[in-house]
């Protein structure tokens, strides 16, 4: 009996790189497996020898992205992220510790430890309709004099939908501060309103490699939205303003933000590369291969 043919191969991205400032170039490469899971990302900074990012590890429907290295400043840290998905690949939820390690005395010397949740839920089709997203982040440090910073966050972010686009996510909750020295503890708690509005005036494809959406949102989400096969665009507007009132109701400040994207696609009408015209004109490049 012939042997069953092999399945066909598919488009795969298998580079992420762009120039960096200093002019080098910037290599984000994934290596998967025989089922074509990512199991690894690496990155390597022009002739520098490329360091993992992160390794990957699959269990059922959860996914554990593990980093233990030291950073550009030497700041040893651990970084690991958690995510439960979906039959389909989507994540349902999404939970990242990192613990970084500033050598030093005195003040210099600091722990920082930041714990974040994230929650999702889609409508019918698989677009994402809700966020809920929760963090701590608390620094100590100066074991001389010891001292301590605790910031958290508390948003629920709704997308409104509109043709299979996000056009604005807009996000509510708190944001809370405190401080101890010694014996001393101060605090502050605000409210805060986010809201994010997407254009998609020239109709820009929503086409890659979806296979590994999971892992793609970890290292390179395009557009300021997940990566996700539901979408039908992808936009070249985003603005973006952030809102904080005292709880009696006066602003205490207001952050906006204005990114502009361009978009190119490849022969076979995959994204190929991402310009950010903010960042003189260098293009993000994606680069795909077909599956053995």
């Amino acid at each position: 009996m012939p042997s069953p043919p092999p399945p066909p191969a598919e488009m795969r991205l298998k580079e992420i790189n762009y120039k960096a400032p200093a002019g080098d170039v910037n290599h984000t490469k994934l290596e998967y497996n025989s089922s074509g899971k990512v199991t690894r990302i690496t990155n390597q900074l022009g002739t520098n020898a490329a360091a993992t990012t992160f390794d990957i590890i699959y269990s059922g429907n959860q996914i554990t992205l593990a980093s233990l290295a030291v950073d550009s400043v030497n700041r040893p840290y651990a970084d690991t992220i958690r995510l439960t998905v979906d039959n389909d690949g989507k994540v349902l939820k999404r939970i990242r510790y990192t613990f970084y390690l500033y050598p030093g005395t005195g003040q210099a010397f600091q722990r920082q430890f930041i714990y974040d949740t994230l929650q999702f839920e889609y409508d019918a089709i698989g677009l994402l309709t809700k966020e809920i997203h929760g963090s701590c982040d608390s620094t100590w440090k100066n074991p001389y004099s010891p001292s301590s910073d605790v910031h958290r966050e508390s948003i629920v972010s709704n997308f409104t939908i509109v043709n299979n686009n996000a056009t604005v996510k807009k996000g509510n909750g708190f944001i809370t501060t405190v401080h101890y020295s010694g014996s001393n503890k101060t605090s502050n708690v605000d409210s805060a309103e986010v809201i994010t509005n997407f254009d998609y005036t020239h109709a820009y494809t929503n086409k890659t490699d979806f296979s590994n959406a999971a892992i793609l949102d970890e290292i390179d989400r395009f557009s300021y939205l997940p990566v996700n096969k539901s979408y039908a665009n992808l936009p070249e507007k985003v603005d973006y303003k952030l809102t904080q009132k005292s709880l009696n109701g006066t602003t205490l400040s207001a952050t906006y933000s204005t990114y502009n994207f361009q978009f190119n696609y490849n022969s076979d009408g995959y994204l190929s590369n991402r310009i950010y015209m903010g960042d003189s004109g260098n293009p993000v490049n994606y680069v795909y291969s077909l599956s053995n």
